[in-house]
């Protein structure tokens, strides 16, 4: 018996028909909010424009013509020029790339490369001062760090 009313319940109720009734619903809440006349209201009025503003685009002013185009500049690097550099740069880029390849290096033989970079670097000079220097250098420093007088 309860299979018999879940699919008499489920032949009255189907998702497509609730699914286009909220649908529905929401189309008529969004409608009926668009008619406020609140959402109609007119636009504030803009301010108004200064007064020079206003003489100066009520002044007539002269068309232009075509002697007002600029000449064409002479002073800037022809287009072959710019051809030049930049197949250049790419093919100092390629020459990099091929370079810098992995069979171009590897990392063998690093020991040797170590000994003689050991050999060349000098080693950093010794720190000598004699003891008195630094007991002097200590008193002189307690000397001048004397607290500063008190606020009267």
């Amino acid at each position: 018996m309860t299979v018999r009313l879940m699919k008499a319940v489920a032949h009255d109720f189907s998702m497509t028909g609730a699914a286009s009734l909220a649908v529905a619903a929401l189309l008529l809440a969004g409608t009926a909010q668009a008619a406020t006349p609140a959402a109609c209201a007119a636009p504030a009025a803009p301010p108004p424009l200064p007064p020079d503003l206003v003489a100066a685009a009520a002044r007539p002013h002269p068309w232009p013509t075509f002697c007002g185009i600029p000449a064409i500049p002479h002073d800037i690097r022809p287009a072959t020029a710019w051809k030049g550099d930049v197949v250049g740069l790419r093919e100092t880029g390629q020459a990099l790339v091929r370079a810098s390849d992995e069979s171009t290096f590897t990392l063998n033989g690093t020991d040797a490369f170590a000994a003689e970079a050991r050999r060349e670097a000098a080693p950093p000079p010794q720190i000598t001062s004699p003891e008195g220097d630094t007991e002097a250098f200590v008193n002189s420093a307690k000397a001048r760090a004397t607290p500063p007088p008190r606020p009267r």
